[in-house]
């Protein structure tokens, strides 16, 4: 029972009591008048708690709600109740209907933009060029220009001469050599001095070996077969997902569409029996009760089908999320 029926039935209940000739003092019609108030104070409420939440609701939109008393079917007072021009002002507010949108059908999208796959797609991508980029084998020069090279810096002698050093530079998981070449200048620059001895190339040659850096690189290629592994089934867990949120999406479709089509049936229905009702209320036959209980049915039945249109637009917002956009560019395709 909306409020609206039970002010009405209280209403009635008071008016009996009139009728029956019972005082304005008496107990009995003093009880029946504070439940009269007090459905009516239970009916103010939740109009201006409606108020409020259109008001919010507006602001999540970005609309702006005003309370306006022009737009309302009636013409109120400043004495008038502020829960019932609240009231009116909100139905001033709000739209009449709601359009019935066009379904989208969710296999009409590739399951590869699914947001779940393409992004566990993704990550295996950068992983996969990152191991490429991680290479085993490693391979490097170096150029360096010595100042006084001991090599040639003998003792109580002037055979001090800088030089020019080339390295080539090999590793292999833990496993390194070098091979280099240093060509000396004749002269130092550090104290302009030069020498009228003759020089000869010198070369270099090194090798390393370090266990641990061959131990930890065999657990580092485990490792990127193990991320290699948990990345498959990381795929094959969103195409898993994929399938389950179809047979939903399919499901709450079909939900929605059987409701659209009850909703309507009965609304025809709802609305015939309320013009029946008005007809038979003025004719006395039935009581303003009777009617009231018609007109809110035949309006609940309306708000359903607007509810039933708004589930509609979200179901498509769902669908729409539930994929990337196809215009993004594909990185793994270039």
């Amino acid at each position: 029972m909306t409020f609206g029926e039970n002010k009405s039935k209280k209403l009635i209940n008071l008016k009996v009591l009139e009728t029956q000739g019972y005082s304005k003092k008496s107990a009995k019609y003093r009880q029946a008048l504070l439940k009269v108030q007090s459905g009516q104070r239970s009916i103010n409420e939740n109009q201006r708690s409606l108020e409020r939440e259109t008001a919010l609701f507006a602001m999540k939109c970005g609309k702006t709600y005003s309370r306006d008393v022009n737009n309302s079917k009636k013409n109120f007072t400043p004495n008038d109740d502020l829960g019932e021009l609240a009231f009116e002002s909100v139905l001033s507010f709000l739209p009449k209907n709601i359009p019935n949108p066009e379904t989208i059908n969710i296999f009409d999208y590739d399951s590869a933009y699914y947001s779940k796959i393409e992004n566990a797609s993704w990550n295996r991508f950068i992983a996969e060029k990152k191991r490429e980029a991680d290479y085993k084998t490693t391979l490097d020069a170096s150029l360096s220009y010595v100042f006084n090279d001991d090599f040639y810096n003998k003792t109580g002698t002037n055979s001090a001469s800088d030089s020019v050093e080339t390295k080539l530079n090999w590793k292999l998981k833990g496993i390194s050599a070098s091979v280099g070449i240093g060509i000396p200048t004749g002269n130092t620059v550090l104290s302009e001095s030069s020498s009228d001895n003759s020089y000869n190339p010198y070369y270099s040659l090194n090798f390393q070996f370090n266990p641990n850096e061959w131990r930890l690189s065999k657990i580092n290629t485990i490792q990127q077969k193990i991320d290699s592994t948990v990345e498959d089934i990381e795929i094959q867990a969103s195409y898993d997902d994929y399938e389950t949120e179809v047979l939903d999406k399919v499901s709450t479709l079909h939900d929605i569409k059987w409701s659209q089509k009850a909703y309507a049936q009965e609304y025809d229905m709802y609305v015939q029996l309320e013009k029946d009702m008005s007809e038979w209320l003025k004719q006395g036959i039935v009581t303003e009760s009777d009617y009231i209980e018609a007109y809110n049915n035949r309006e609940k039945l309306r708000l359903n089908i607007l509810i039933n249109n708004i589930e509609q637009i979200i179901y498509n917002n769902d669908v729409k999320l539930l994929f990337c956009t196809k215009n993004k560019v594909d990185l793994r395709n270039n």
